[in-house]
């Protein structure tokens, strides 16, 4: 999956790859730096979609080559905002990239380790050479492959319903492109909507009921083969996101802040610095090919200002898995490891 971070008074948004991660636009005239927080969970850039079985790495997104001075060339790398003093952009914990996590240029960089008041780079793996970290095991090309999550879709999915306000447990499927409007997900709720198509979310939430427990936590999937697009008067969104590519590298993006109605306007500087300034919250989990995280309000200077902010909350891991499981007890195995001593 890939990050691009918008700066005020851009003219283009352009960015990189991740399963939590992010890049920045062409540098053009910024008044202000924006930044992005990810809380809770591993930031990791770069990668390509398991499909049907089978994961290609030759496709340029999830490329580990690093070109500086061109965004199409920083490739399966992090690239954002953040200044000397650790303030901006940064990640609780870890920060994988099989492309350079650069720190260059003006207020240029991404700091892991977000205990420390000064700016860390301890958990930005590999932690040597140029930049703050990134070229993870080297700089030979690394395979990362991500799980193909719309395979979850089981035959015989109920087709979904957006004004059925408390839908029955169970996975749903659509034909895009539909809207997602305002919903509270109820506690014990586990939704999984998989979407053959584009997804354009107007909000202004998708949200978790109050007053579950862990024995009745919320869960709510939405898996699009295309693209995520969320409106700019979208403020929360709990669960996890997904935008698959339809084909190779065709489609499989989140825009965090998008015109629906003139989509030309979501990479217009002057569309977004007037639309683009609600801060947005996901309580959850980003999982695209790229990413354009387009929020504007705040600046580095200001630690209590941030644009976006990821939290992988308690919810992502408890209270059961997303997608819904089938009532049986042989599941698949995704990964089996014996330790020593072997007998």
């Amino acid at each position: 999956m890939k990050f691009a971070a918008a700066k005020k008074r851009f003219m283009s948004a352009s960015a990189i790859v991740l399963v939590i991660a992010f890049a920045l636009s062409p540098a053009v005239h910024a008044d202000t730096f924006p930044y992005l927080k990810a809380f809770g969970g591993d930031v990791w850039a770069g990668g390509a979609f398991n499909s049907g079985g089978s994961c290609t790495l030759a496709n340029g997104y999830q490329d580990p080559t690093y070109g500086s001075g061109s965004p199409a060339n920083d490739r399966g790398g992090i690239l954002t905002y953040a200044n000397s003093s650790g303030g901006g952009s940064t990640g609780e914990f870890g920060a994988l990239a099989l492309g350079l996590i650069d720190n260059g240029g003006t207020n240029g960089g991404f700091y892991s380790d977000a205990h420390s008041n000064a700016a860390s780079k301890k958990l930005s793996f590999a932690n040597t050479g140029a930049g703050g970290g990134g070229l993870f095991e080297g700089s030979t090309p690394q395979g990362h492959c991500i799980p193909d999550y719309y395979g979850k879709l089981r035959s015989g999915a109920a087709v979904w319903n957006d004004s059925t306000s408390n839908p029955a447990n169970g996975q749903y499927q659509a034909t895009g492109p539909i809207t997602l409007s305002n919903r509270v997900i109820g506690a014990g709720a586990n939704i999984s909507l998989f979407v053959n198509g584009d997804v354009y979310i107007t909000g202004p939430t998708i949200t978790y009921g109050a007053g579950y427990t862990e024995a009745n936590v919320p869960k709510f999937a939405l898996v699009v083969k295309g693209n995520i697009f969320i409106g700019p008067g979208v403020t929360q969104l709990d669960g996890v996101y997904i935008a698959q590519p339809t084909s190779g590298t065709t489609n499989g993006n989140i825009w965090t802040c998008y015109d629906v109605a003139t989509p030309s306007n979501s990479s217009y500087g002057p569309w977004i610095h007037d639309n683009c300034n609600n801060k947005l919250t996901v309580n959850g989990s980003l999982i695209a090919k790229q990413v354009n995280y387009l929020r504007i309000p705040g600046d580095i200077s200001d630690p209590t200002t941030v644009a976006e902010t990821v939290n992988y909350t308690p919810a992502m891991v408890i209270g059961g898995p997303f997608f819904n499981p089938p009532p049986s007890t042989t599941l698949p195995i995704d990964s089996l490891v014996s330790l020593p001593p072997l007998f």
